[in-house]
């Protein structure tokens, strides 16, 4: 059986002025165009070819890699928007077609959209959709908290960003947690922060607990030494002012300065805080060590 959307390997069972016919096991038939015949071909030989329907909806074989198969999640930049639907680039000479109600909001020419390669039975076509969320499945044993993941930004709503869990789950990233620039198309590494009793994943970009605190750490004392040893910020910078500086939360903020604090790395001041060792993170600004 030959299976559109993926790769076949396929016997020769005669080379023609066209180029191949190739047959499966069962006897199904495909062409493969002479531009994509190897030199050497000979007829009873296997060779692997992508198999999709061409612009009369007719199998064809191509020994040329799509950016997807059938099954896959892909991030492809749209060519041209009509009506009825949009036109992906996916590296064949026929595009890949997504349906206007495919799609969750309309496409634009210029602009790249993760979306999922899919396979119609019923007209045996191969499309795509941008509704990545119907693929992706809610927490099992599969996933526990903790997890660092890879994690496909496909959607965004009122809430926050949905995103894709390694291509299984879907998960949320909170507006309110996310202090760094991100967009609909992106792939991130994240983490799973909470697995909810209706089996609801919300993610973060930083490692929950403590581990975030020990990265936060080094992310204010590189923006210190950026700074010159010293930033005014402290108890009454807004918010905002913190999330601008270090892309963190006030409260993840506060935690990672106070073990820097405690471990005697900074000073904290009325106008601010003071990085004590020198800028470079060797000694103090005099050349010594801090106090142990």
């Amino acid at each position: 059986m030959i299976l559109i959307g993926r790769f076949n390997e396929l016997e020769i069972a005669r080379i023609v002025s066209i180029g191949a016919y190739l047959v499966s096991d069962d006897g199904e038939e495909v062409l493969l165009p002479r531009k994509y015949l190897p030199a050497d071909a000979r007829a009873g030989s296997l060779i692997p070819v992508f198999v999709y329907t061409d612009s009369e909806d007719r199998p064809i074989a191509t020994t040329l890699r799509p950016a997807a198969l059938v099954g896959d999640f892909a991030i492809l930049a749209c060519k041209q928007a009509i009506e009825i639907g949009a036109f992906l680039e996916w590296g064949l000479e026929k595009d890949l077609f997504v349906p206007a109600r495919e799609q969750i909001r309309p496409m634009e020419p210029g602009k790249s959209y993760p979306v999922r390669v899919c396979f119609d039975p019923r007209n045996k076509r191969v499309f795509a959709t941008s509704k990545i969320s119907k693929f992706l499945r809610k927490a099992d044993d599969g996933i526990t908290e903790g997890t660092e993941a890879n994690l496909l930004i496909f959607d965004e709503g009122q809430l926050g960003w949905s995103v894709s869990i390694n291509g299984v789950y879907e998960g949320l990233l909170y507006r309110d947690e996310v202090f760094e620039p991100i967009a609909i198309g992106e792939t991130r590494k994240g983490y799973v922060k909470k697995i909810r009793e209706d089996g609801k994943i919300d993610c973060f970009l930083r490692k929950p607990g403590f581990k975030g605190v020990l990265d936060s750490r080094d992310v204010i004392t590189a923006a210190l030494r950026e700074a010159g040893g010293f930033l005014a910020v402290g108890d009454r910078t807004p918010p905002e002012e913190i999330k601008r500086l270090f892309s963190m939360s006030k409260k993840t903020f506060k935690r990672a300065a106070g073990t820097l604090y405690k471990d005697r790395l900074i000073s904290i001041d009325e106008d601010g805080i003071r990085l004590l060792g020198d800028v470079d993170g060797h000694g103090d600004r005099d050349g010594k060590s801090p106090a142990p």
